[in-house]
């Protein structure tokens, strides 16, 4: 009996089935993570196409509490939601927008990574009195847009809103759930 020598270990071309293995193995990494790919675009794709999810009704009050203009949001309440945020989504317009709830006021930071629309991110107070306004964000940038106070709330809306509905610091806003 020789030794070193498993029975069944060459392939058809007199090729030892390890060699078959490796190039298999090689041959099929880039297949697999070119179908994972896919399935991330084919998320990002339906995401587009959804635009937001209409979980309630914000309101922009002016002065005197007079109703400015209001829009149907999505809300971001959880971990997961507030991470995502607008990333991906195309097609806002001046009806809609994202309220980003969290627990407590606290220095906030946002950027705009994945994100292929020119946003103005508003930051709010425990009180939803508007703190401060970052116009006219840069799409797919990591520049970082901060809260000047603690906020416990932010509303995206598409670049440009809060100039055309004369949305200010000092301001209120409300909402309401619909779902």
């Amino acid at each position: 009996m020789q030794q070193g020598r498993i029975s069944g270990c060459v392939g058809r071309l007199g090729v030892p089935n390890v060699i078959i293995l490796r190039i298999a193995t090689l041959l099929l990494i880039p297949a697999i993570i070119l179908l994972i790919g896919t399935g991330v675009t084919a998320n990002q794709e339906r995401e587009k196409s959804q635009g937001i999810r209409p979980d309630g009704a914000l309101d922009f009050l002016g002065p005197a509490g007079k109703l400015l203009t209001t829009i149907t949001i999505e809300i971001a309440d959880t971990d997961e939601l507030r991470n995502r945020g607008l990333m991906w989504r195309t097609g806002l317009d001046d009806t809609m927008g994202m309220l980003f709830e969290f627990g407590r006021a606290q220095p906030l930071t946002f950027w705009m990574r994945n994100t292929p629309t020119a946003l103005d991110i508003i930051f709010l107070s425990t009180e939803k009195t508007v703190i401060n306004i970052a116009a006219d964000t840069a799409p797919m940038s990591d520049t970082i847009y901060n809260s000047q106070a603690p906020a416990q709330y932010v509303v995206e809306v598409p670049a440009g809103f809060c100039r055309r509905h004369q949305v200010l610091p000092g301001m209120q806003v409300r909402w309401r759930r619909t779902r």
